[in-house]
């Protein structure tokens, strides 16, 4: 899907070019990432070793991308969806998706940050009653 929306409105982001690239890229990342982290490399310890080095390396990426992507989307925040000719013309499906995407995937960070919160509150209250 991000490929898609990518290349389908590639050249109609005329705020920020880069956002359609950035839904490209993403989506590329996402599949190779997916492709390295259920390879079959159960075999072979070496193989194992290469696929979660591939994969932690894909991991890095994609936390630059999105953090480069956070950058180019939200600098432009409401851009003009109307006039085409305008400087500040974005497609609004490349604009709102790259946005939701975005906005998805902090939500998901800020969960999995109270997930360990809890987690270790937790944690901490089981190894006192034990004590």
């Amino acid at each position: 899907m991000f490929c898609y929306i990518g290349s389908v409105y590639l050249q109609d982001c005329a705020v920020e070019p880069l956002i359609p690239i950035f839904l490209i890229v993403a989506g590329a990342v996402l599949v190779l990432t997916g492709c390295c982290s259920t390879s079959q490399a159960d075999e072979q310890d070496r193989a194992k070793r290469r696929v979660n080095v591939a994969g932690i390396l894909f991991n890095i990426f994609n936390l630059a991308w999105f953090i480069f992507g956070s950058v180019i989307v939200f600098r432009v925040f409401l851009p003009e969806f109307e006039d085409r000719n305008s400087s500040k013309y974005c497609n609004k499906t490349v604009y709102v998706f790259s946005f939701a995407h975005l906005i998805i995937e902090y939500v998901f960070i800020a969960l999995g940050i109270i997930y360990i919160i809890m987690w270790s509150f937790c944690r901490s209250l089981v190894r006192k009653s034990d004590v």
